[in-house]
């Protein structure tokens, strides 16, 4: 571990304590902020497929709101695990492609619905391109009419879809746990098998991500902050009208990821670095937090009738974004790869 020095006034220099032990940091994250969130996720889009299954095998509203109800949990889930776990094992395994493509394509998905293709659990795994399948498509078939979800060639995309996205979940759940490419269980890798250095990276590359893919592709476009005009259609947001609680297990998964482990978390080890940076990541964190949950409608509704909430916490995430990706990326001397900077979340 470097040495750390702090700089006081103008000439006095003083050293400061290193803080806690980094590899006690990446071991906290790994089992409390990102294997227990995979294997929630996994099991949501698990009981996501199974809904998905009886809704089609037999239709009615209460197997439809019953699917309904558990693709929200799924999703939830999901982008929790996104948040802190997009590279690694899922990077490889191509999961996001899989489970939760974005943009969906709700055009492809008319036309593939539209066609005469068997589509089954084989032709959504292999065939079908990423922005016609995983939730996105899932919940593009079920928030619509009964009689629409509930025909043949909606149905086939759901299941199918669902199955896909709960096998691809599972897989990931197993190269975290079991083994990952030939060898051991990537947990032994990211917490003992690699850098501590590198795997604080990895996780404050995914944070970075989750706020660059917030504040650049979608809020600040959306607003018309970080785009020519205004675009509405940045923000993810489908028929079930969750982009609020979308954002919201983000930031939770975020705030889980620098709070695991308490005395020994990752916020700790930045406040050990650079108080004053610490204290605002937990400030805004919370505003932004707050903002989210304060919002009970679809955020295309308060995009247009008041965007001055969705501006307050635009500010925030942007806020968030520049002291993560400048003054924490400082402050513990590690490095971002460009697949961790680029906001991509495809």
């Amino acid at each position: 571990m470097k040495a750390c020095l702090w700089v006081v006034a103008v000439l006095t220099v003083a050293s400061c304590s290193t803080g806690p032990d980094q590899s006690e940091v990446v071991e906290q994250i790994s089992n409390q902020a990102i294997v227990p969130v995979l294997e929630t996720a996994a099991v949501d889009l698990g009981h996501l497929a199974e809904a998905m299954g009886s809704f089609c095998d037999v239709p009615g509203a209460g197997t439809h709101q019953e699917a309904k109800d558990k693709w929200i949990e799924a999703d939830r889930s999901w982008e929790m695990a996104e948040a802190v776990a997009s590279s690694g094992p899922a990077s490889m395994l191509r999961t996001v492609a899989l489970v939760d493509y974005e943009p969906v394509s709700a055009a492809g998905i008319d036309e593939l619905l539209a066609s005469e293709t068997k589509v089954d659990v084989d032709y959504v795994a292999n065939r079908v391109a990423s922005s016609r399948r995983g939730l996105g498509a899932i919940e593009y078939v079920l928030f619509r009419e009964t009689d629409e979800a509930a025909q043949e060639g909606p149905c086939a995309l759901g299941r199918s879809a669902s199955v896909v996205a709960r096998t691809a979940a599972d897989d990931l759940v197993g190269a975290w746990e079991v083994a990952f490419d030939s060898g051991p269980a990537y947990v032994e890798t990211f917490t003992s098998g690699m850098d501590t250095q590198d795997a604080i990276a990895d996780i404050v590359g995914s944070i970075v991500g989750v706020f660059k893919q917030q504040t650049l592709f979608e809020l600040g476009a959306g607003l018309g902050v970080t785009s020519p005009e205004p675009q509405a259609h940045a923000i993810v947001e489908g028929g079930a009208g969750t982009g609020a609680a979308r954002l919201e297990a983000q930031l939770a998964a975020i705030e889980q990821a620098l709070t695991a482990g308490e005395d020994v978390s990752l916020l700790e080890l930045i406040r050990s670095r650079s108080p004053d940076v610490a204290d605002e990541i937990a400030g805004r964190l919370d505003s932004a937090r707050s903002t989210v949950s304060s919002i009970d409608e679809p955020l295309s509704s308060v995009l247009a009738s008041d965007p001055g909430v969705l501006e307050a916490l635009l500010e925030d995430l942007t806020r968030l974004r520049v002291l993560f990706e400048a003054d924490v990326v400082s402050a513990l001397d590690i490095t971002l790869g460009f697949s961790d900077t680029d906001g991509d979340s495809g």
